[in-house]
């Protein structure tokens, strides 16, 4: 049950996230991107830590755009 139930918060802010903000910056799209592959992965039956390569290149996408879009 608790799978499913993690299964649909991500589902619905999946839908959130898609409308808002409206206006996106790039660093706010990866990290989004980034929240809700690792939501899916929690969800997993066998996580293995190979599935890391999946979020990381946006989560460091939204690091380093951070400090320049932020301003």
């Amino acid at each position: 049950p608790l799978r499913i139930a993690i299964l649909a918060a991500v589902a619905s802010l999946s839908l959130l996230f898609a409308f808002r903000p409206k206006e996106k910056q790039l660093f706010q799209v990866a990290a989004l991107g980034a929240a809700l592959l690792i939501g899916i992965q929690l969800t997993a039956e066998h996580w293995f830590y190979l599935y890391i390569v999946w979020f990381y290149p946006l989560l460091l996408v939204a690091m380093a755009t951070l400090d320049r879009e932020a301003d």
